[in-house]
């Protein structure tokens, strides 16, 4: 994949840079997070400042126009970024909450195996002592 950026416009009242880019690929088109991270190292920035837009390709040609903003700064970022379309939202929602039960199922587990460890090694300390009390016992009666 090579990326050529063809311009640069400056939006400050924006906080960002609207960057426009030639895209020459071998074989399929290349993901927005791929180009993302070479548009990253290309600017020298984080690549969470950096906005995909489109990338255009003509039927049949290896080549594309990439269309992506860069901004200023994480504020300028969270200022202007787009919300997710319905299901896209509901998808992320979703997904959000299996990962945080997950998490909290997994810390279940780990505090009740916790738990059962303690209690096993209490009753190990336990057996030991009554049958040394029950072993005094029988000495005594002897």
């Amino acid at each position: 994949m090579v990326l050529k950026i063809l311009s640069q416009d400056k939006v400050p009242e924006m906080g960002r840079t609207h960057i426009t880019a030639e895209l020459v690929f071998e074989k399929e088109t290349p993901s927005n997070k791929d180009v993302k991270a070479e548009l990253a190292k290309m600017v020298k920035c984080d690549p969470d400042l950096i906005v995909v837009n489109k990338i255009d390709t003509k039927y049949g040609e290896p080549k594309a126009m990439v269309d992506a903003f860069q901004y200023d700064s994480k504020d300028s970022f969270d200022a202007v970024k787009r919300k997710l379309p319905k299901k896209q939202a509901e998808k992320a929602a979703a997904e959000l909450k299996k990962q945080e039960d997950a998490k909290k199922k997994a810390e279940e587990e780990s505090k009740a195996k916790a738990e059962a460890e303690k209690a096993a090694a209490e009753a190990a300390k336990e057996e030991p002592k009554e049958e040394a009390k029950e072993e005094a016992k029988e000495e005594k009666s002897e």
